[in-house]
């Protein structure tokens, strides 16, 4: 929508006014000067920004429709994301995206609860409205940022663990990407892939990940300083013959052993989250994140055979508890350890 300008005048205090009309309104506002050359030249920027923000400006309900067309109408259950996209509309109106905050990210949140919806619902609706944004940051660039959509902490809540076939879409489609930006910082899919891999083979935390160095290196082994681990206890970590052949590779032409492995990534933390989140987006996984590399990572030491104090010592659990949460995600483990330490008192498990 353009801007059409009624006036531009000199009102009895000497500064120039411009009047015009945009979006059915008359807006009269104040250009600051007295000098009419500086008040065209203010008036045209003044326009400019008004009809950039038009193109900015998309609505919860255009953003609907086009994530409709682009990606919900292939769903087997369409309908549900398109209902909690316009019960949130009912809610807060149909916002403009740039205008939506986390005070009304929380209006939101605070109704559906007053409407009795639980926990779990209550992410879902916050779910698919994380989706619109992504859309809009990532592939229709009508966003520089959004509000951080924060879920609620849900009791069993769910874990997204990757099976095989996941991993491959999941590493393929970083390797086909690049370069990927994010506020000036540019870095080629592959680095994402050597981060990943590295991260699900050794059980890392995103935040110890990205903190490694030349020297943490130890041949086969990897060191977890204890300034970068969330227990604060130092540890050491195995490396597969893989991860060990990807930090090596990165340590190639860095002399000091401070120099870090993943600068890039240390430098962009935000941006690696949105783009795992467009990822995830693209592989129909919402659940998706960079935690579940090492939910994956554990549950596959389980599934190997390592026992839970092994587990709790490689991931670096200060309480032994929080490690046997990834029991219930491994089926068959208690039956196998039940088997396992019967086998070691000569016993046998009931049929």
């Amino acid at each position: 929508m353009l801007c059409e300008i009624n006036e531009l005048k000199k009102e009895g205090n000497g500064y120039y006014y411009a009047n015009f009309e945009y979006e059915d309104r008359i807006i009269n506002k104040s250009l600051k000067t007295r000098d009419v050359i500086e008040a065209v030249h203010k008036l045209y920027l003044l326009l400019k920004e008004y009809e950039d923000d038009d193109e900015t400006s998309l609505r919860l309900s255009e953003a609907l429709n086009r994530a409709y067309e682009e990606r919900y109408k292939e769903y087997a259950d369409s309908r549900t994301p398109c209902a909690h996209i316009e019960k949130i509309i009912s809610i807060i109106g149909d916002m403009k995206l740039k205008d939506i905050s986390a005070r009304h990210l929380n209006e939101i949140q605070n109704t559906l609860k007053r409407e009795g919806k639980t926990k779990t619902t209550i992410n879902r609706y916050m779910a698919h409205l994380s989706v619109i944004f992504t859309l809009a940051k990532e592939e229709w660039e009508v966003l520089s940022t959004s509000p951080r959509v924060r879920k609620h902490r849900e009791k069993g809540s769910r874990t997204y663990i990757l099976n095989m076939e996941d991993e491959k879409r999941l590493f393929s489609w970083f390797n086909r990407h690049k370069p990927l930006t994010n506020n000036g910082t540019a870095l080629d899919g592959w680095h994402y892939a050597d981060f990943m891999m590295v991260l699900l083979h050794t059980g890392l935390r995103l935040s110890e990940g990205i903190m490694l160095r030349v020297g943490d290196i130890q041949g086969d082994r990897l060191n977890v300083r204890a300034e970068n681990a969330k227990s604060h206890v130092a540890r050491t970590v195995p490396l597969s013959l893989e991860a060990q052949q990807i930090l090596v590779r990165r340590s190639e032409g860095l002399e000091e052993p401070e120099a870090f492995l993943f600068d890039g990534m240390k430098k962009d933390t935000a941006g690696m989250r949105m783009r795992l989140a467009k990822a995830a987006l693209k592989l129909d996984h919402t659940d998706l994140g960079w935690h579940s590399l090492r939910h994956t990572c554990a549950t596959r030491l389980l599934r190997a055979g390592a026992d839970i104090v092994t587990v709790q010592s490689w991931l670096g659990h200060a309480d032994i508890m929080t490690t046997r949460r990834y029991l219930k995600l491994v089926d068959g483990a208690l039956d196998e350890a039940l088997v396992n330490m019967l086998k070691m008192f000569g016993g046998k498990k009931e049929e």
